[in-house]
């Protein structure tokens, strides 16, 4: 196990080389699953960091995989920077929150040319094991939402990983999603949009059991201190003495699930058809009396329904983008 700074060793270049052959642990879940929400009890609670990349860090490592040089690690670094440091214009338009969250790598340009490599896992290991430094974490984590893009170059990207596979029932994921500023509003079309993530990220997991730890959004509202205690055992992490009251300190609600409880029965069966054998994979009971697949017709008005719903969502998305750049 790496220990985290101290007074005797508080340069990133020794911590550096102790942390970098450590694992890197990635959370997959689709969004909506509650990966934000395993990101902060791990962070509150135990020795991790817990990266939230928004795809940055990956999508550059990603580029560096198809032009492995260290030209184009340079380019993808100065990048990284200058998103998590905006400029005089784009920083009047950005949140504290956004602030709040990059401040994990203030001083990381004196660092730099540990970026500029040709091998992506080295790339992304650093820019993971600095923030991991700024922390005082010895475990890395990560957590980016569309990861499930750059699933197939994961292995090349983060060759030593483990994997906390979060799953919710897939029926209250997809009425998250559907109330988030992003993804489809109609209940047919989220459901697939949350199965399509929801593959991507089992069948990665499935490839290697051995280095995967399921965690269920259910255990960690009504019982957060077993599945950290698991975490903690499948990272070799200390287990500190105030854990439990550490968790109480989180005020988490433990009914915040079985949301599907309420939709119409048209709905649940939709829903139900779409999930039925990760519902039973994953050991989540059924509520509909009968399945249903929309008929083509029935699937373009779903469709345009959807479109017209997201008219406004995609406006607000664009206008993000060009401030975050």
């Amino acid at each position: 196990m790496t220990s985290h700074p101290t007074d005797e060793s508080p340069n990133f270049d020794a911590y550096y080389e102790r942390i970098k052959n450590e694992p890197t642990y990635i959370i997959l879940g689709a969004q909506g699953s509650g990966t934000n929400f395993l990101s902060r009890i791990l962070g509150r609670t135990l020795d991790f960091s817990v990266t939230l990349d928004r795809s940055l860090i990956v999508n550059a490592a990603a580029n560096l995989c198809r032009d492995r040089s260290q030209s184009r690690a340079q380019v993808e670094a100065k990048r990284i920077v200058q998103s998590l440091f905006p400029g005089p214009i784009r920083k009047r338009l950005l949140s504290k929150r956004f602030f709040n969250k990059n401040r994990k790598y203030t001083g990381i340009e004196k660092h730099l040319r540990h970026a500029i490599t040709d091998s992506p896992a080295d790339f992304a290991n650093f820019f993971y094991s600095y923030h991991a430094f700024v922390d005082g974490k010895s475990h890395k984590g990560i957590k980016s939402d569309d990861i499930w893009e750059n699933i197939d170059l994961l292995h090349e990207i983060i060759p030593n990983y483990r994997v906390l596979l979060l799953i919710r029932d897939p029926r209250d994921n997809t009425i998250s999603i559907m109330k988030k500023n992003f993804g489809p509003r109609e209940i047919y079309n989220a459901s697939r949009y949350v199965r399509n993530r929801m593959d991507h990220y089992i069948s990665f997991a499935d490839r290697d059991p051995q280095r995967t730890l399921l965690v269920k959004y259910e255990d960690l509202l009504t019982n957060p201190y077993q599945c950290a205690m698991r975490v903690a055992k499948f990272a070799d992490c200390a287990i500190p003495d105030t854990l439990q009251q550490q968790i109480a300190n989180l005020n988490i609600r433990p009914n915040k699930h079985r949301k599907w409880k309420k939709l119409s029965e048209r709905d649940l069966a939709t829903t139900e058809t779409v999930f039925a054998d990760l519902l039973d994979r994953f050991d989540y009971e059924r509520g509909a009396s009968y399945e249903y697949t929309p008929t083509g017709l029935q699937c373009a008005a779903r469709n345009f329904k959807d479109l017209l719903l997201r008219i406004p969502q995609k406006a607000a998305v664009k206008t993000r983008r060009y401030v975050r750049g």
